[in-house]
């Protein structure tokens, strides 16, 4: 293992290193509620704990200096065996450090021991030792980053990244939580409520309805309780809809199962669920119907959380990463490449008539093909690789562990190719073609801007030239 030269004793694997805090340690959660006005959550200001496997107590000197340099208050627990790894585990920290080469542990062991347990802590493997091969199997095993010791000056930015990200994932579980309970609570008052119930004479016009049942709707004692009354509260959104659904039930159907906004005189706008059957006479005749409604704004809202979290990450008519994400992958692969002295290249990938499309045909109709544009470019990428939308009709595919440039063009063929195939929509059976730019780093870019940027001005050049095809980054010819 390399040493640091000249540092002083730090305390043994039994006792705390803080970083810029007091040694009290901290009573509150370090995901707590505290969000910002956006909606994501924000890293805690709070000490963090966090375990390092490590058997040289020279390296976690540095590591702790480089956070503390950076403003993390961190408390770092040096471990170095696999007993006194699983003791520091519980409870679960906040963050995992690990040394790939540490005699009795390794990073690979603890990584296991920490999937074994179902953890969901950041681990970030440091190493001056492994090969890159040993990096990309210690990543795609579900490390968050893997950094080399001798060169620490990512180290804060990818913890910070990490614990925003482990952030995000415990509030949707939490969200998941909610969302699970209100569907149970749900289910079952659908089996076992009788509190809120009509029951409508469709012969007589008789309504009747439990008590609870003009809370529910906001309906005043004196006030009288029919259909017309009911349909003005409901959201003018959704009322035409009600008013059909409710047609179609009396022609035709037996169930009613809809879900609707209503307009409560005093608790505003909640959603409801309307559950119920419709008998009818030995002609077919409608005779009576009888329901439940249920309040289901608390899941309603669940569901919009859940989606308010994904949506940070990915795109919501692909499911592939949108630009966000897509920039944060881009930039952990650069910085990885230039680390393993690696060569990689960025695909910017165009439409060349998407906008006909949707002059034409509307936009539903290029909203369907975008759809099936991405599913055929899932199928043109290595696991290795990465493929996101940036907007609108670009995309971006990132190809890592080039051998050379040919790889890039063997890439783009495939890709040309698949989407020259015709696609079978509903009603219509379109073509259509894409034109590619091809930068590469670190031949043409030195950092994640510049290889967008070229990738860019590389498709606008294949564009130019016919589109259905790609072209590689020429500083000369672009910048003509």
């Amino acid at each position: 293992m390399t040493s640091v030269q000249s540092s002083p004793q730090i305390p043994s694997s039994a006792s705390p290193i803080w970083i810029g805090a007091s040694m009290t340690p901290p009573k509150e959660p370090f995901d707590g509620e505290a969000e910002n006005p956006s909606g994501a959550p924000e890293v805690a200001k709070r000490p963090l704990r966090a375990v390092i496997a490590e058997d040289d107590e020279a390296d976690v000197e540095l590591i702790s200096y480089v956070l503390e340099k950076a403003g993390l208050h961190v408390e770092l627990h040096r471990v170095d065996t696999e007993a006194a790894f699983l003791t520091a585990l519980e409870p679960a920290p906040d963050l995992i450090l690990a040394d790939y080469v540490v005699p009795k542990l390794g990073a690979a062991r603890a990584l296991t021991l920490v999937q074994e347990r179902a953890l969901d802590v950041p681990f970030i493997v440091i190493s001056g030792l492994a090969s890159a091969d040993e990096a990309v199997s210690m990543l795609k095993a579900g490390a968050s980053d893997f950094l080399n010791k001798y060169d620490l000056s990512r180290l804060p930015h990818a913890v910070e990244r990490e614990l925003r990200e482990a952030q995000v994932r415990a509030a949707k579980r939490r969200a998941e939580a909610a969302l699970k309970r209100a569907h149970e609570a749900l289910s079952l008052a659908q089996r076992a409520s009788g509190s809120v119930i009509c029951d409508w004479d469709l012969v007589t016009g008789d309504v009747y309805v439990s008590p609870e049942y003009r809370k529910l709707f906001g309906h005043r004692p004196e006030e009288p309780i029919g259909h017309k009354d009911w349909l003005k509260r409901v959201h003018p959104d959704d009322r035409e809809r009600m008013a059909a659904a409710a047609r179609e039930l009396l022609a035709h159907g037996a169930d009613w199962n809809v879900e609707f906004r209503f307009m409560h005189p005093d608790r505003g706008m909640l959603w409801l669920a309307g559950l119920g059957r419709l008998s009818r006479d030995a002609q077919g005749r409608p005779l009576r119907f009888t329901g439940i409604n249920l309040d289901i704004t608390g899941r309603k809202a669940a569901e919009a959380r859940i989606e308010h979290l994904a949506s940070f990450n990915y795109d919501t008519l692909t499911g592939l990463p949108n630009r966000a994400l897509l920039m944060d992958l881009i930039e952990r692969s650069v910085a990885q490449s230039a680390r393993n002295q690696q060569r990689l290249a960025l695909l910017y990938i165009d439409f060349d008539n998407l906008k006909a499309v949707n002059d034409s045909l509307g936009h539903t109709v290029g909203d369907e093909l975008l759809k099936e544009v991405a599913a055929r470019l899932r199928g043109c990428v290595r696991e290795s690789d990465f493929l996101g939308r940036l907007g609108g009709d670009e995309f971006v595919m990132l190809l890592t562990g080039l051998k050379g440039s040919a790889d890039a063009a063997r890439v783009a063929e495939k890709i040309i190719a698949a989407v020259g195939r015709e696609f079978q929509l509903t009603g219509h059976v379109l073509h259509t073609s894409c034109s590619i730019g091809i930068s590469t780093y670190p031949g043409d870019a030195g950092n994640v801007d510049a290889l967008i940027q070229h990738g860019d001005a590389a498709m606008y050049k294949a564009k130019a030239l016919g589109g259905g095809r790609y072209h590689f980054y020429v500083p000369e010819r672009e910048s003509n």
